[in-house]
Formats: C-alpha cells, sequence, structure tokens
C-alpha cells in the first residue's frame, strides 16, 4: 500500500517551468534528505527547464517524482518515505508559480505538509498559504 500524491500541470511554459525546477532543486538541498534520480541509481536527481525527476536514495526511495510542462494525470507513490518531503516541497512551489493551470491531491491531509510549508517559507519566502485542491 502506498502513500500517493497526485497532480497535473496544464501549462507548458518552459521559461517559468525552468525558475520552478531552480526552485525545487533549492528546496530539495535544504531537506537535508539523500534524493537521486532513481533510487538504484547514484546520478544526481534532474532539475531543469524540461524536466523535474528524482526518488529517494536506496531504501528510502520508492517511485520517482517525474513532471513535465504539460503532463496531467500524474502520480508519486512516496509510501511516507523521507523523500516525500521533496515531493511535498516541490507540489508547494509548482502550484505557488502556476497556481490553477496546477492541480496536487493526496492520499494525506493539508496538515500532512506542515514540514514541506515550512522549508519552503524557510528557503523560498512562500509556501505557508498552500492548500490541497478540493474539487
Amino acid at each position: 500500500m502506498g502513500y500517493t500524491h497526485y497532480f497535473g500541470l496544464q501549462n507548458t511554459d518552459q521559461r517559468k517551468f525552468e525558475k520552478v525546477a531552480a526552485d525545487c532543486m533549492k528546496v530539495c538541498e535544504a531537506s537535508g534528505v539523500r534524493i537521486f534520480f532513481e533510487n538504484d541509481e547514484v546520478q544526481p536527481p534532474k532539475f531543469e527547464k524540461g524536466e523535474i525527476r528524482f526518488n529517494g536514495a536506496g531504501e528510502d526511495g520508492h517511485e520517482p517524482f517525474i513532471l513535465r510542462p504539460g503532463e496531467t494525470g500524474k502520480l508519486c507513490k512516496t509510501a511516507e518515505k523521507p523523500y516525500d518531503l521533496c515531493v511535498a516541497s516541490c507540489l508547494i512551489v509548482l502550484k505557488h508559480h502556476f497556481r490553477k493551470d496546477f492541480n496536487v491531491h493526496s492520499d494525506g491531509e493539508n496538515e500532512d505538509f506542515a514540514k514541506a510549508r515550512a522549508l519552503c517559507q524557510k528557503t523560498l519566502g512562500y509556501g505557508e498559504e498552500f492548500v490541497l485542491d478540493t474539487d
């Protein structure tokens, strides 16, 4: 059984996505959580204008978080492993920048995003206002 986040990005603005990727990289680095491109590959995570992709390291990984501009109907099962903090933080970053063009739902509740909201706020100066979509 997995703890899952569901999301989709309607927007294909590459320039804005590049800024989002940079912010995601900042919060993931600030989290102190070890992440790789894939949990069994010691390659760096990808935070670029065309793709954000990472997973927890080794046994602390589950399914990779992957998002490209314009992708809808995405999900990421984290099983609440440590890299879930990075996934939740990136969802907050995406919602902040893309607003209504990005939707996010979760098996968790708004209070489950408290650490991620605090990390984003401390690292990027925004994030405390984040709430999951209800529709």
